[in-house]
């Protein structure tokens, strides 16, 4: 009701549009709807010359726009024409465009005597004096493109641009093509109206009211180009830009308007990188960084650009650097175990299964979708459909409506930028982001499929990321996924106060490359571990040594439940290849040439009083050190409990036999 009333007043105000850009699931399609039905009701009433309304929408949302009119306009105002594909035969003059030798109005361009079949009307291909008495006409930007002339000869009342985001590009020539039509309101529907650049926005404020913002030029120069520089006061420009358009611009948010919606929960996940993916982060990095050295300026920021996009697909999975058929062959533990976000996804989906509900999972690789694909085909038995560009829009809906429909746990794999738009997936309430766009509008775009009005459960917002110790976590520190993660976090934030671009800009991404080759330290994946490299590492990394001794002899490690405050010990627990438990205590130390004494006896055995649950009376109980020696009243204190004890010449003779990598072992260790 609310934004119906601030359109009805911008009508009988004079103004020539406005822009709608309530956030994704408010209704901005319902509210347009009643705005046109007002419009009509004043046409019945003579108050207003009748004029027909054009709606133009992306072919995706063909469908969605007609089922919508059909269910709350068509018994008022009758049927909706659709003008676009096939449909557009019953108004299309197929005689002249044989005689032109031209297949669409746009055509024309190509001919020596363009100007002359424009000017004379030789060259309209579309009954446009039919168009002008029809009621609603529903179409496509492509279609409008393609047939600019006829469709600019029709008076429209209304012309309402739906993802307005498509005349972004102020001299694309589906831009020009819609800023030529004559209409008395114009109404753009986006939840993005600064998609990549402020430069979007003056383009769609453009067509809302023509010369609101100054010229393209004028407009580059005050509020574009200080973007660029260091020092601007980003959030006050944006807040200077929104001041000018005030009146122009309604833009609500799910959080500030929208009472009853169930919460939204996001969890992100830091997830260690399993050795081959580590293994191969670790030499694409330190490869770059000797590619570099020597490199000139602009040959150096291109080289960063590829490194990058091949760290974020090794950062998704190790394995999408290999050639498809051999994908093909893998088996679905490979795909599962080789990277850290698969790996974790599955946890999730494993969760998801036994609690009988239903997941989106957005990827951006064609190919990871059709791995994950035969993943969860082996795993869950699921025929989980895939949505992307590849899939018409009827197709499309189809595949959401079967979803919406089955019962029990399912899971559909999405694009995010072909799915991020006119789906309405309420019967899931989880969303898994597998792969991360460079614009956290379009990732927000993608949740709200499933965050919107009609969903009844509680949402689920999954974020894994591919994370590594070696890399440390602090201010410029991480691994890629960490890095992108504030970047986009900090995008988000300023993009939601006020108008400002939300996509990461190409220097942003440069110095993104930059901080991940720094984060990487000078250690080979593939390189045996060392003695003296333990010593140098934190304790976490021999406690991982040990326990990737054992993993060799058949172990398997079991989870401990640590009481709060006690999440760190230096403990492990396994069970032999027999099932008989095996509790593993590190004792890391910087001084190897001093023994230790009966007191770290004692303190691991104090250990287990911090983990819930009975660690195991009957467990084999070890100490493992880097320190040279145990004092005999160690030696004896262990001897007289059970406990076996390896010091540092123990640990050589592992070394050497079992010849551990950094990649195998420094999982959770930082240099």
């Amino acid at each position: 009701m609310e934004g119906l009333r601030w359109l009805q007043n911008l009508w009988l105000a004079g103004s020539r549009g406005g822009l709608l850009a309530d956030d994704m699931g408010l209704g901005k399609t319902l509210q347009a709807l009643a705005f046109i039905a007002w419009v009509a009701e004043l046409m019945a009433a003579k108050q207003l010359p009748s004029k027909p309304v054009l709606i133009v929408a992306p072919v995706v949302l063909m469908e969605n726009w007609k089922q919508e009119y059909l269910r709350f306009l068509q018994p008022v105002l009758g049927p909706v024409f659709e003008l676009h594909g096939q449909r557009l035969k019953d108004f299309k003059n197929t005689g002249t465009a044989r005689e032109l030798g031209i297949n669409k109005e746009i055509d024309i361009k190509e001919k020596e005597e363009a100007a002359e079949l424009i000017r004379s009307g030789r060259g309209l291909l579309i009954d446009h004096q039919a168009l002008q008495q029809l009621g609603i006409v529903l179409t496509t930007y492509e279609t409008l493109r393609d047939y600019q002339f006829s469709f600019g000869l029709v008076e429209w009342s209304l012309m309402i641009l739906d993802e307005a985001q498509k005349i972004k590009t102020p001299t694309a020539m589906v831009t020009t093509a819609l800023k030529a039509m004559k209409y008395d309101f114009g109404l753009c529907l986006t939840g993005t109206p600064v998609e990549n650049s402020l430069v979007d926005l003056w383009s769609i404020i453009d067509f809302v009211q023509p010369a609101c913002l100054g010229t393209l030029e004028n407009f580059r120069r005050r509020f574009h180009d200080p973007l660029a520089r260091e020092g601007t006061d980003r959030a006050a420009l944006g807040r200077e830009l929104k001041t000018k358009i005030a009146g122009l611009l309604l833009r609500r948010t799910k959080e500030e308007c929208l009472q009853g919606l169930p919460p939204l929960q996001e969890k992100l996940y830091t997830v260690e990188m399993p050795p081959e993916q580590l293994q191969k982060y670790i030499e694409v990095a330190r490869s770059a960084r000797q590619g570099l050295k020597g490199e000139p300026g602009g040959k150096g920021r291109q080289h960063i650009f590829q490194v990058i996009a091949l760290l974020r697909d090794i950062s998704l999975h190790p394995l999408l650097v290999y050639n498809e058929g051999l994908l093909a062959d893998l088996p679905p533990a490979r795909i599962i175990n080789t990277s850290a976000r698969v790996k974790k996804t599955i946890e999730i989906l494993d969760q998801i299964a036994a609690r009988g509900e239903k997941a989106l999972i957005f990827i951006v690789s064609r190919r990871m979708q059709r791995l994950m694909q035969g993943v969860l085909r082996s795993r869950y038995g699921l025929d989980c459909a895939i949505i992307n560009g590849e899939v018409s829009g009827g197709r499309r809906q189809q595949l959401v409506d079967a979803f919406q429909a089955a019962t029990g746990f399912k899971a559909l794999i999405l694009s995010p930028e072909a799915a991020g738009v006119g789906l309405n997936i309420t019967a899931a309430n989880h969303v898994i982001h597998l792969s991360r766009l460079w614009n956290p509008a379009k990732e927000d775009q993608a949740t709200n499929r499933v965050y919107r009005i009609g969903q009844d459960n509680q949402v689920y917002v999954h974020i894994p990321l591919a994370v590594h110790h070696l890399f440390g976590d602090g201010p410029g520190q991480g691994s890629f996924d960490q890095k992108l993660h504030r970047l986009l976090q900090a995008k988000r934030e300023l993009s939601r106060a006020v108008l400002m671009p939300a996509n990461v800009e190409e220097d942003e991404i440069f110095r993104l490359g930059e901080e991940v080759l720094a984060s990487v330290p000078d250690v080979e994946a593939r390189e045996p571990l060392t003695l003296e490299q333990l010593d140098r590492l934190e304790a976490g990394c021999l406690l991982n040594f040990m326990a990737a001794v054992y993993q060799r002899q058949g172990f398997r490690e079991l989870a401990l439940k640590p009481a709060p405050g006690h999440e760190n010990l230096p403990l492990k627990l396994f069970h032999d290849p027999d099932g008989n438990p095996l509790l593993l205590y590190s004792k890391h130390t910087p001084e190897p040439s001093q023994a230790l004494d009966e007191r770290d006896i004692r303190a691991m055995l104090a250990l287990e009083a911090g983990c819930r649950g009975e660690v195991g009376r009957q467990a084999v109980k070890v100490i493992a050190t880097n320190a040279g020696a145990f004092t005999a009243a160690a030696r004896a204190m262990a001897a007289a409990r059970g406990i076996k004890l390896l010091a540092r010449e123990d640990l050589a003779a592992l070394l050497d036999q079992y010849n551990l990598t950094w990649g195998e072992v420094a999982v959770g260790c930082a240099v």
